[in-house]
């Protein structure tokens, strides 16, 4: 599956999202984003995104579409509102907190070999600047083939096995930094 990607779709431009996509347009990718908040939208187009009008524009025709939700259920119905829209070789990742089950039904509807789960460490700051750990799960050549995008996300990317790993692993690191809060 290892080839060179060259359009980026990005859905969800909150305080992380965004600054996550905001440090993608440095890279050598077309990036096309859409968020519900216009204001959000705007910010990246500023810096050189594409915007696009709905979310299935952001989708269609790109070759790897991110989502950057604030909950499970939003990027759930997200997917399967949108798998469908995909390109027939595109790779879907999502970078949300989300539990290890909503992760794998993703990927089964999407296909195992076509999902992944990049989940983020720190901070909105240190994401605008590469400086953030990655998470990631998914089929090996999936993860070569978006080993590119993730480096440029991230100053260290760990290969957490799967998507449940993935995601399980995010869960972990939160409940561990709120009890180090208390």
């Amino acid at each position: 599956m290892s080839r060179d990607i060259h359009s980026l779709g990005f859905i969800g431009l909150g305080t992380m999202g965004g600054a996550v996509a905001s440090r993608l347009l440095g890279g050598p990718w077309q990036v096309t984003v859409f968020d519900l908040v216009p204001a959000a939208v705007a910010k990246l187009e500023k810096q050189g995104a594409t915007t696009a009008a709905d979310a299935r524009e952001a989708v269609a025709g790109r070759q790897v579409v991110m989502t950057c939700l604030p909950t499970p259920e939003l990027v759930e119905a997200f997917w399967n509102e949108q798998a469908s829209a995909l390109n027939a070789d595109a790779i879907a990742v999502d970078l949300s907190t989300i539990d290890p089950a909503t992760s794998r039904r993703i990927a089964r509807r999407i296909g195992q070999e076509r999902f992944a789960a990049a989940t983020l460490g720190k901070t909105p700051a240190l994401a605008a600047k590469g400086e953030i750990p990655v998470f990631a799960g998914g089929e090996a050549a999936t993860l070569r083939t978006l080993a590119p995008v993730l480096r440029r996300m991230s100053n260290a990317v760990f290969d957490m096995g799967s998507v449940e790993g993935a995601t399980m692993f995010k869960l972990i690191s939160n409940m561990v930094g709120m009890t180090n809060l208390a």
